[in-house]
């Protein structure tokens, strides 16, 4: 994943092509989807740091720590900025703001950010038909 700036031309044409499909079916304004794209690349990375093991939830708390390791053993945990939870919250407001409802997919193989209309859903749980039935947002 990258940022649009990084995108080449053929990956920017695939960007607007989602951008515009996007604004015909749910009318979201070019900036917001541009915010939600942005959001999904930091959902990314936290992803795969939570996957890597580098990024943990304390146990007790819930509170993110970064985590090194040497050799095999840890070394080191640090409090960080629960980034993970702001990047929700936006896309939640983003997408509240078109009537819409977001879905943060985990795996980090994957989009994080899908957006979609709980009509679009035909009496399915999210989970189970997002890759076909919600947009994805990403560059």
């Amino acid at each position: 994943m990258t940022t649009y700036s990084k995108l080449t031309v053929g990956e920017q044409e695939r960007f607007w092509e989602r951008f515009n499909h996007a604004i015909n079916r749910y009318g979201i304004s070019q900036q917001d989807y541009k915010a939600l794209a942005l959001e999904e690349h930091r959902l990314q990375r936290w992803s795969e740091e939570l996957c890597n093991g580098t990024i943990q939830r304390d146990e007790e708390t819930g509170k993110p720590v970064r985590v090194f390791t040497w050799d095999g053993y840890e070394r080191t945990r640090y409090a960080i900025a629960d980034k993970e939870t702001g990047c929700i919250r936006r896309c939640q407001e983003i997408a509240a703001r078109y009537g819409l409802k977001f879905f943060h997919q985990l795996d980090p193989r994957g989009c994080q950010v899908h957006i979609y209309r709980e009509s679009d859903l035909q009496g399915s749980g999210i989970g189970q038909v997002y890759p076909t039935h919600a947009h994805a947002v990403f560059f």
